[in-house]
């Protein structure tokens, strides 16, 4: 009897541990997702300005740590430039009517891309650590620009775009004005916000997972 009982509660550890492994395997796999973008899996535009009627320069200008970024950039005519920026895994492509829009209002706009998004290098998505960097990139590009008023330069970001914009515009007070759509203002507040959130559960079996 105890021979059988220590057979069963064997079998039953040894399940435990087949299925902890295989939790952990899993959240290691999808952790490592959400944190990498290699090119044969990205969404890349299906359309350029062009569709929308626009004139547009492609532009490529080079991270501080070697990578290369790729842009679109659309013509002022008013002098002021408001810098677009994507989402999390998206393309320059999600802001093009957006782009559209200001164009008639005779502003010009640089679509820009995300390391490890759309064309441009880099497979490691760092959420703000790397990337605030190349927001100063594009922004000295523009001042290279004889075309751009350095004093008429603004961001306009969607999402994770919407978290760069604010955290960049923190940083350079020539930022003249920021739009932030469904923005998080950065990784730590979205992961305290959702700790919070979970923590303050009610306590029934169906709780909505809505965070944001």
């Amino acid at each position: 009897m105890k021979r059988k009982t220590w057979l069963i509660l064997s079998v039953t550890v040894g399940i435990l541990l087949l299925a902890v492994v295989g939790i952990l395997n899993v959240t290691k796999s999808e952790a490592h997702k959400l944190i990498t973008a290699p090119q044969v899996t990205r969404n890349l535009p299906e359309e350029t300005p062009a569709t929308y009627n626009l004139p547009f320069e492609d532009v490529t200008i080079q991270s501080d740590d070697g990578l290369k970024l790729v842009a679109w950039f659309v013509p002022s005519q008013n002098g002021a430039v408001i810098i677009m920026q994507h989402g999390y895994k998206s393309t320059r492509k999600e802001l093009l009517n957006e782009s559209e829009m200001m164009y008639r209002h005779g502003y010009g706009i640089l679509l820009t891309t995300i390391r490890a998004h759309d064309h441009s290098d880099g497979e490691l998505i760092t959420f703000g650590m790397n990337e605030v960097k190349d927001m100063e990139a594009w922004y000295q590009y523009l001042l290279t620009r004889t075309d751009v008023d350095p004093n008429k330069i603004g961001i306009l970001g969607n999402s994770y775009g919407g978290m760069l914009a604010i955290q960049y515009a923190s940083q350079n007070e020539n930022i003249k004005a920021v739009v932030a759509n469904c923005a998080f203002s950065s990784l730590n507040d979205t992961v305290s916000t959702s700790v919070t959130y979970f923590t303050d559960l009610p306590a029934f079996p169906f709780a909505p997972l809505i965070v944001f």
